[in-house]
Parts: C-alpha cells; structure tokens; sequence
C-alpha cells in the first residue's frame, strides 16, 4: 500500500518542482541557440526559445528521484509513522490544488494578485517541508482531536457569533455615497431607477402606483424603501436607498442562517450553506462590478422567501398552525411586494399545503395534524386579503377597477413574449456556454430531487425534513420560470441561491450520515474549505468594495478588475465607443465635447465622487420647472435622469410610463432610447398630452438639435413619433441649464 502513496506523493512533489522551476526561469529569460543564426532571415522569427522541454525533463527526473528517496525513507519507517506519511500526502495534495488553482487563475485573468497567492502557497509548501516533524505533530494531534468526543467546545456558539459578524462585514459597503458614484458614471442609474428610485419617488410624491405611473416590478417593495428612507434616516435620496438595500441584505441573511440552523440541525453545515448561498447568490457574474448596482439582484427584491421558509420549517418541526398561518400570509404579502416573485411564492405555498396533507396521511401521529374545512379557508383565503390589502393601502379603490391589473400585469405579459431576452439555447454560445449549460442542468436536478422525495412519500418513508425540501424544490422549479422568461446570458437561476445551498447541503448531509463521526468531521472540514475558497477567490468578492477590498479606491482603482466584453472601460461602457456617424453634431449645449469619463480620469474615489456630485446637480434645472409649475403640479418630462431632476425640482411625474426615457450622460451627441416599447403605449402618453394639455412640457435640449441622423427614424421610432407630436402643439419658450421649456401654442 505504502507504495500507492509514494507514488502519489512523487507525482506531486515533481509537479511542484515544475511549478518552482517555471517561476525560477523568470529570472533567466531563454536565450536564443546559436543554430538560429544559421536560418534564413525569412525564418528567424518562427524561433522562439523556451523551457518547455526542460520542464518535461524536470517532471519525470524529479518524479522518479523522489520516488525512489520516498520508498527508502518508508522502508525504515514503523508503522505507526505511516499514518502520518498518509497526512503529509494529504497536505502537499492541498498545496498543489491551491498552487493550481492560483496559477490557473493569473493565466487566465493576468491579475497580480493571483499571482501573489501562487507564491504564498509555494512558500507555504516550502515551510511544511523544512517543518515536516512539526507539521506531522500537528497533524496527529488534530487528527486525534476529530475522533474526540467533542473536538471543539461551544463551537456551534462560536459559528453563530461569526455568522453574526460576517454577514455585516461581507455586505456592508462603507463608502455608500461612492457606490452611488459608481452606478452613476458605469451607466447604470436606470437599474436603481426603475425598481426603487421612481416608483419612490411616485409614492411619496402623491401619484399612485399602477395608476398614475408604472412600477415594473412591485409596488410594495419601492413603497416600503422609499417610507423607510424617509421616515427613519430622513431623507428619500440614492445614498439613504442603497443603505436600506444594504439593510436589509444583511436580515436576510441573518434569517436564513437561522432557519438553516433549525432545518439542518447543525451550526456548522447551516454555516456552510449561508455561505455557500452569498457565494451563490450575492456574488455572482451577474452582479459585476458589485450586486448594489442592481438592486433587482439583491435580497431586498426576494426578502419575505427568507420569512416563509423560517415559518415554514418552524411549522414543520413544532406542528403549531399559527406558523402556516404566518407562512400563508407572508406568501400574499410577497405578491404586493414584488409581482412575480410572489406568485411563484404563493403556487409554491399551495403545492406544499397539499404535500402536507398528503404527508400527515401517510404519517398518522406525528406533531402536524390534518387541517379541517375552517383552516383550509384560512390558509387558502389568508394571502388574497393579505396582498389585496396592501394594494388597497397604495391604490386605494382603484384595485377594483380593470385598468389597475391590466397595469400590475403588463410588463410580465411583456417579459413572457420574449422581450429583451433570447431563447436559451442561443445562450450556448462562448463565453457563456458554462453558465447556460447549468442553467439546463440546474431544473433537471430540481426536478430530480422533487421525484425521489415524491417517492419516498409514496412509500411513507419521507421525514419531517424531507418535506420542507419537498416544498423547496417546487419553489425553485416554480422560480425558474424567471430564468426561462429572461434568458440573456446572466445566471438569473441564482438569485434563489440560499434555497440551492440549503438544498445542496441537505443532499450532502444525508449522503455523510451513513458514515463515521470522525469521518463526517472530516467532511465538513472539506465541504467549508471549498466554499471558503469559492467565495473569497472569485471576482465578484475582490470587487466588492467592503472593509476586506485590497484597495484603498475599489470604486476607481480595484485590486482586480473587468471589463465588459467588447468595451473599453466600465465608466462610460455603453456609449464611449458609440460611432460619430450616428452622433448629432453637437449636443444640447452646442458642444462636440461629451465629456466622458473612464476610471483613468480619477487619482482617486473621493475626486469621483465630487464629479458625481456635479453632474447630478440639476439645480438650474429644477429652478426652471419650479418658476413654471404649481408645487403640486404633474410635470411632463422628456429626459435622460428625469427621476433625478423632479425630485430636486419637488414635483410630481405626468406620464405613466416613467421613466419615460432611459438615462445617458447628459453631454451625449445623441438621442436616448424610450421605455415604451408598443405602440399603445405611445399612444397612451399621447393621450394623456391631449386630455389634460399641459401648459409647458419639458424636454432635454438636446432633442432641439438638428439635423438628426436619418437612423433615428428606425432606432428611435417611438422618441421621433413622440418628440414631432410634442413640437407640432408646443414651442419654445425657456431654456435652463440642460432642459428646454415648451409651451402650448
């Protein structure tokens, strides 16, 4: 036997000295044969020396010598040392992984910093080496440790404290008013916008969602930010959302660490799938450059599925109602927070009644009982009165009219015929053929999992447990239905991500069970590695920009950094590349110049942030609007960052499609696109021009340019139709700073 693990120790150390050579040789650059010299100058440059062949000579002289170094050092061994050979194997295969791992990700991606790791890690092995006794004393004694009763005493206390801490510490972004910074000049205002922003801003302003103007999402979720904003930190703006955002994050996983602790029974497995669920969930390829930059990532937008499934599992291990109840509730209430995902939530409730039932039949005796005529209309009727009722708060007796729902409904009928997305498999595509290919992967194992419960109910050997995972694959095939609808290259399948961890571990659990404690220790030890390394090694956390980022500018100067395909930089991605041909001559004012700024502008975050503070100062602006409009006035507005400039002009939003016009810099030579996306939608902002006739509508100066390239008349059909109606019944009358006020001829 000795000999298997001579030879696997080796192998390794030879792919180590070719790991230490290959950096050596950095020092030594190859020089050039003298045979070269003797090639015709047409071939000479098809030479290009290396150390390849060197390295291959290495690898099987180090193998072999070490081999045979190995076999005699075991020869004089007792058997009792053999144990610890075993270990240090097991340590230099860990050395090796990570030594891989980091020099695979510096070829890929040529960041420093992974280089750096490469060298810790080689240095590390360099130590284990010269302290061989004393890493094997080490090793033997903990090793004896984990066949210890108890190996660790309040472990499961120390776990919980440490999930309390670094949950804050991992989400929390201390420079805020620089994270708003960011999402401002990488062109992505119109994310925060049109979840949050205006929504709030319509609700506080004294519109009514889903009536006066659109919500795309919910109408709960921007209610609530926007009363919390300002009731409790005062004041509705970017930096005090993002700090709600950021809040209310870090509940939400404090809750699922909780109900993972209950459902799991065990701190260290719930510790690992809280964490595996942020690593999922939280730090994504979807979220580039940070998740707060789309707040539609973030758990503020799935939150109340952390509450069902604590009440659910609370429910299902005490077989007290009043949990369902509050489960049944918190079901309805997710529908007026957030359209869709409530509805999955709700099916997904109602399937899982169901599930119970038919759980308590097989299982007569247990803590849940059957529930009678009484209960069932109760937790079937709770979560309609519950939704409706918050809708009625917002909307009032609107929600009994036709047009309300019509409303609520459009933009899902919008996403489910195909907008802004493709089919799947045209996903199946480089460079994102590993992410759509789990995409398909990932149902079929829900779907799998569903099954084999499914079965062990049937056969009446399904366990309390086993039933919430029951209902927590229906949720996440019913979820799945987002992913289908909005196809477009993003792992979208991973904002259930704390569910697919919690899943995931439970799976795991039940395959370790059958085996030895200290075997199960051992497995856990493994399981928390990988995910520790899973989290802190991808690109998503070395950008976050919390207290553990490696720079001290992660907003212009991160440690690592991406840029999107195709682009030059993230600041400005989506227009600084955009062709003259397609631009006006000059922009609204009068300048070629459109001034756009990459992170090489900025020495640093703090000048960034007084940049943003100057480009988003609309105050000449909003003084126009105000000197022409009643405060209480709905202002027609037609501009890039309109949500921006009523809220500092303090006026309330006219059209019903709002934001009316997605957000550029406001020196771009060119139109921006409109969110009307139909015909009856133009036709409805029309309309709304002709029955009220507005005294002045508002408009970007920009759109007072001419001539326009005769593109926009295809790319810019609705904004064309729109601005020619606008100009035929309005003209010019004063001029702010970047808007124009047009008055009613």
């Amino acid at each position: 036997m000795m000999i298997y693990w001579s030879a696997v120790l080796s192998v390794l150390i030879s792919i180590e000295c070719v790991f230490a050579g290959t950096c050596f040789s950095i020092l030594f650059p190859p020089k050039p044969s003298p045979l070269v010299q003797d090639f015709f100058t047409t071939y000479q440059h098809a030479i290009t020396p290396k150390y390849d062949v060197l390295f291959l000579r290495l690898f099987i002289v180090a193998g072999v010598a070490a081999f045979i170094l190995l076999m005699r050092f075991c020869g004089r061994m007792t058997p009792q040392k053999h144990a610890s050979f075993k270990y240090f194997t097991f340590v230099q295969a860990a050395v090796i992984i990570t030594e891989t791992f980091f020099l695979f990700k510096f070829a890929v991606y040529r960041y420093p910093v992974f280089l750096n790791g490469f060298y810790i890690a080689l240095m590390a092995s360099a130590a284990i080496k010269i302290f061989t006794p004393e890493v094997m004393k080490s090793l033997r004694r903990f090793d004896k440790r984990m066949k210890d009763k108890t190996p660790f005493l309040n472990l499961s206390l120390w776990l919980t404290a440490a999930a309390g801490v670094l949950i804050p510490l991992i989400i929390w972004v201390p420079d805020v008013e620089g994270s708003v910074a960011r999402m401002f000049f990488g062109e992505q205002f119109h994310h925060i916008d049109s979840i949050l922003m205006v929504p709030g801003w319509v609700h506080l302003s004294g519109n009514i969602l889903g009536i006066d103007n659109i919500s795309r999402y919910g109408v709960g979720a921007p209610v609530l930010v926007a009363e919390i904003a300002q009731r409790l930190l005062g004041q509705f703006s970017y930096v005090h959302v993002v700090i709600v955002t950021m809040a209310v994050s870090v509940v939400y996983y404090w809750i699922w660490f909780y109900a993972l602790r209950l459902v799991l029974k065990d701190a260290v497995w719930a510790f690992i799938a809280i964490f595996l669920g942020l690593r999922l969930q939280f730090f994504n390829i979807e979220t580039f450059p940070f998740i707060f930059t789309y707040p539609q990532d973030t758990p503020l937008r799935f939150f109340f599925d952390s509450l069902f499934f604590l009440f659910l599992v609370l429910h299902t291990q005490s077989g007290r109602m009043r949990w369902l109840y509050l489960a049944s509730a918190v079901s309805g209430f997710f529908v007026f927070y957030i359209t869709g995902e409530g509805v999955f939530t709700l099916a997904a409730f109602y399937v899982f009644l169901v599930l119970r039932e038919v759980f308590v039949v097989m299982n007569p005796g247990g803590l849940m009982r059957r529930v009678n005529k009484g209960q069932a209309a109760l937790l079937l009727g709770t979560p309609w009165v519950v939704f409706l009722s918050g809708f009625w708060m917002v909307a009032g007796g609107h929600i009994f009219t036709k047009v309300f729902w019509t409303n609520q409904l459009e933009l899902i009928r919008f996403y489910e015929a195909g907008g802004q997305a493709a089919l799947m498999i045209n996903n199946l595509t480089p460079p994102f053929v590993d992410r759509a290919s789990i995409a398909f992967l990932l149902p079929v194992l829900y779907l799998f999992v569903l099954v084999v419960l499914l079965g062990k109910l049937m056969q009446k050997a399904l366990k309390i447990d086993g039933l919430l995972m029951l209902g927590a694959s229906v949720f996440l095939l019913m979820s799945y239905h987002y992913h289908a609808a909005i196809a477009n290259n993003m792992p979208s399948y991973l904002r259930n991500g704390v569910v697919i961890a919690m899943l995931t571990v439970y799976v795991l659990k039940g395959m370790t069970a059958r085996l030895g404690q200290y075997h199960q220790r051992l497995w856990k030890i493994a399981c928390g590695i990988l995910v520790f390394v899973m989290m802190v090694t991808t690109h998503q956390f070395l950008l976050h920009p919390n207290i553990f980022n490696l720079s001290r500018n992660p907003m212009t100067h991160p440690v690592v950094s991406e840029v999107p395909i195709g682009r030059n930089s993230y600041f400005s991605h989506l227009f600084i590349s955009y062709p003259d041909a397609f631009k006006l001559p000059v922009n609204g004012l009068g300048q070629k110049d459109e001034m756009l700024v990459t992170e090489n502008d900025f020495s640093d975050d703090n000048q960034m942030k007084e940049l943003f503070r100057k480009e988003s100062d609309y105050a000449k602006d909003a003084a126009l609007i105000q000197s022409l409009t009643a405060p209480e006035t709905e202002v027609p507005l037609v501009s890039s960052f309109e949500n921006l400039v009523l809220m500092q002009a303090k006026r309330r939003p006219f059209f019903y499609t709002y934001m009316l016009v997605n957000a550029q810099p406001r020196r771009m030579r060119k139109f921006p696109v409109t969110m009307l996306y139909t015909k009856g939608n133009l036709q409805r902002e029309i309309s709304r021009i002709e029955n009220f006739k507005p005294p002045y509508i508002f408009v970007e100066k920009t759109f007072l340019v001419s001539p326009i390239p005769r593109a926009y008349l295809y790319d810019n059909e609705d904004l064309i139709a729109l601005l020619s109606y606008i100009f035929s019944h309005y003209g010019s009358y004063k001029q702010g700073e970047f808007l124009a006020a047009l008055k009613r001829q």
